[in-house]
């Protein structure tokens, strides 16, 4: 065999040698499955699945919260304590209260609806019962109540909101 040859087998080879081990390995479905089963939560984790509960004047309201980064700081801000904020009327759509503290935010330029929960300027919880454009950051819905039950729950002078961690 000539030495070109010789040198172009040995060239391929160690080529395909080289792309073979680069390959990623397939799992085996079970083994996903039984690594997933005994996976151990940390704590963060199972603090994330905990529901948000909210109360309109010490009424539970059926909430679906967004997952982000915002409502994942606000578990954390009540996790020990609950917190309650005074609401006031604005411009006849929604009710503003202030967060005594910022959470993270992740503005968005939204149309909102009568439901919607909402983060404004870091530091501010938002309440719709009519619409708005602006940007903000969702942090949830009411949900299971019509339109004309949110409306009256919201559209109210004296309207007191408290969140807290739910069992």
């Amino acid at each position: 065999m000539n030495k070109k040859r010789l040198f172009t087998i040995i060239l391929s080879l160690m080529f395909i040698t080289l792309s073979c081990s680069c390959t990623p390995k397939q799992e085996n479905k079970s083994d996903v499955q039984n690594s997933s089963e005994i996976m151990v939560k940390r704590p963060s984790e199972v603090n994330n699945e905990t529901e948000l509960k909210i109360y309109f004047n010490e009424k539970e309201i059926p909430v679906s919260w967004e997952e982000n980064e915002s409502v994942s700081a606000l578990k954390q801000k009540v996790a020990d304590n609950p917190l309650t904020i005074e609401m006031s009327k604005y411009g006849g759509f929604e009710q503003v209260g202030s967060f005594p503290f910022k959470l993270p935010s992740n503005d968005k330029q939204i149309t909102t609806e009568i439901g919607d929960i909402m983060l404004y300027n870091d530091s501010n919880l938002v309440v719709f019962y009519g619409s708005n454009s602006w940007d903000y950051t969702r942090l949830g819905r009411i949900k299971d109540k019509t339109e004309q039950e949110i409306i009256e729950l919201i559209n109210s002078d004296n309207l007191i909101i408290t969140i807290r961690q739910g069992e």
